[in-house]
């Protein structure tokens, strides 16, 4: 036998130290600590995830209140361009009513003055023609043109278009 393989023999025969067996109490604490270590590095990622998501709703928090503010804006301009442009229509047609009764009430007058004159020619010819006779009394004609303009003069511009 060889020095080496006497060795091995005598190495074997020796008793080996019993391998120290742990509780199994103290297995479980261990096994225990690294659930609890895992634990606390899920419960870290979680609180990073909040974090990130808490970051983001501010942020698109703050982005709806922006876009809310700008529509709002927008809005009451253009209620304001609106109410402007309804403002200046009313104005418009107000003062298109106002030369309207001008122009018409001119019409009226030129026509009247322009009846009038031609009353005071007839009314000259018939004098020079009869020159002694009184010619107090309307024509029939004259009497029909007085009572059509009366009832112009009544009746609502409106109806008269």
């Amino acid at each position: 036998m060889t020095l080496t393989a006497l060795v091995g023999a005598l190495v074997a025969l020796v008793a080996r130290a019993p391998k120290l067996e742990r509780p199994k109490h103290e297995l479980e604490i261990e096994r225990l600590k690294r659930r609890v270590e895992t634990l606390e590095y899920e419960v870290e990622s979680l609180e990073r995830e909040i974090a990130a998501e808490r970051h983001l709703s501010t942020h698109w928090i703050g982005e709806a209140g922006r876009i809310a503010r700008q529509a709002r804006e927008e809005r009451e301009q253009r209620e304001a361009f609106e109410a402007r442009n309804l403002r200046l229509s009313q104005q418009a047609l107000a003062l298109y009513q106002q030369q309207s009764q001008q122009a018409q009430a001119a019409q009226q007058q030129a026509q009247g003055q322009q009846f009038i004159a031609q009353c005071n020619n007839a009314q000259n010819q018939q004098q020079s023609a009869y020159q002694g006779f009184c010619n107090c009394v309307p024509s029939r004609g004259q009497m029909f043109d007085v009572m059509v303009e009366q009832l112009n003069d009544l009746t609502p511009m409106s109806r008269r278009r």
